[in-house]
């Protein structure tokens, strides 16, 4: 259905998990469900227009209408619904990335979830990507285009204290430890990435469960190794963040994939 492709090139590796391309070719219309994660997700949208109905996200056909968004966070499961074939262009961003790659999209109110850009000239510059023909040369095309705008390094701050999250250290270490008040912490972090430390920690644990998640592994050894308090502990946030009880979710996900969608 859609086909996630890491960057091929090297230069990209720690700015962009990866990206995708669909083609208003494409006779399936895709349909699924994404989970909460901590990427920045900016897509692009050829002749398309995007309605947004409580939870579900329809997509349809709009001839001569271009759309760029850019999601920073979602709480909750999103469903997502194509109407119509489109030509779309997704890149997930690593944390931090979305100041390195587009500047320009973290102006006036920092980073927040936008679902229309008011970007013309990325609009135009995805557009000619779009025009190319065939999946490969339309890759190779967004890949030469992201290197381009590769501008500066992530924050080392932002980065420091996204490995301190990834490995469960609580605010208070963090504050003690770089000599920093949990507020400025809090605040440098939220206009950097988008969302509050606790959120992107509680993600990062989310995320580093469902892929350690194997065959017929308790659910108990998972709920330890992922740091949650108890079994009680893990399944309300797992609950919160799919919809899902745990065991439902592994049932008809595929875990071990780098993008984890439910197909409907």
């Amino acid at each position: 259905m859609i086909e996630f492709r890491s960057p091929q090139n090297k230069k990209l590796l720690g700015y962009i998990e990866g990206y995708y391309y669909l083609s208003a070719k494409n006779e399936k219309l895709p349909h699924y469900l994404t989970f909460p994660n901590n990427y920045t997700i900016v897509t692009f949208i050829k002749n398309g227009s995007v309605q947004i109905k409580d939870k579900i996200i329809l997509i349809t056909k709009s001839e001569g209408n271009s759309l760029l968004s850019v999601i920073t966070q979602y709480k909750h499961p999103l469903e997502i619904r194509y109407l119509d074939p489109v030509d779309e262009i997704t890149i997930y961003l690593k944390p931090g990335a979305l100041a390195c790659l587009f500047p320009e999209l973290t102006k006036n109110s920092q980073i927040k979830t936008i679902f229309d850009c008011d970007n013309h000239f990325l609009k135009k510059e995805f557009k000619k990507i779009s025009n190319h023909q065939g999946n490969e040369e339309i890759n190779l095309e967004i890949e030469k285009f992201l290197a381009k705008r590769i501008c500066c390094k992530i924050d080392s701050l932002l980065e420091d204290l996204i490995t301190r999250l990834n490995s469960n250290q609580t605010i208070s270490k963090i504050s003690t430890e770089l000599n920093l008040s949990r507020q400025y912490i809090s605040n440098y972090f939220k206009n950097g990435i988008g969302k509050s430390p606790t959120e992107f920690r509680t993600i990062s644990r989310f995320r580093k469960t469902i892929k350690s998640h194997v065959v017929d592994e308790t659910l108990t050894k998972l709920t330890y190794e992922n740091f949650f308090f108890d079994q009680a502990h893990f399944n309300k946030y797992f609950k919160l963040l799919t919809s899902y009880k745990p065991k439902d979710f592994f049932k008809q996900t595929q875990s071990h994939q780098k993008v984890v969608w439910l197909i409907i």
